[in-house]
């Protein structure tokens, strides 16, 4: 299989493995056959994977996409791929509001009076 780059890209890369349903076999030094078998275990059909590399058939110019059509072709439905992304919080304004305290009063501009501190947000 070797010599076969395109079906070897396919195999290898996890292009087949992306469809649900497919199980490989690696037998060494055996030509590349899909075997379609049905709900019931049933044996249905048999394609050989090399006439889809150019090495092989020389009108064959798909290249690996080609391969994926097959499969789309034969009925398998591509896996879905969940992506675990970590939540990322941003913000983009930070408003700090400080309570008004009971009984504070606003100083005078004649006084010396000093009006007590308000507890604050620490936003980090």
């Amino acid at each position: 299989m070797n010599r076969l780059r395109t079906v070897k890209e396919f195999l290898k890369g996890g292009g087949a493995e992306s469809y649900e349903g497919i199980k490989i076999n690696w037998i060494k030094g055996r030509r590349p056959v899909m075997r379609i078998f049905g709900d019931k275990g049933q044996f249905i059909e048999q394609v050989d994977l090399a006439q889809y590399d150019p090495v092989e058939n020389k009108e064959y110019t798909a290249g690996v996409q080609g391969l994926h059509t097959l499969m789309q072709q034969k009925g398998f439905i591509k896996k879905r791929v969940f992506i675990e992304v970590p939540h990322k919080l941003e913000i983009a304004e930070t408003v700090v509001h400080k309570p008004k305290l009971r009984g504070a009063e606003t100083p005078r501009r004649d006084s010396k009076q000093v009006r007590p501190m308000a507890a604050g947000l620490d936003i980090r």
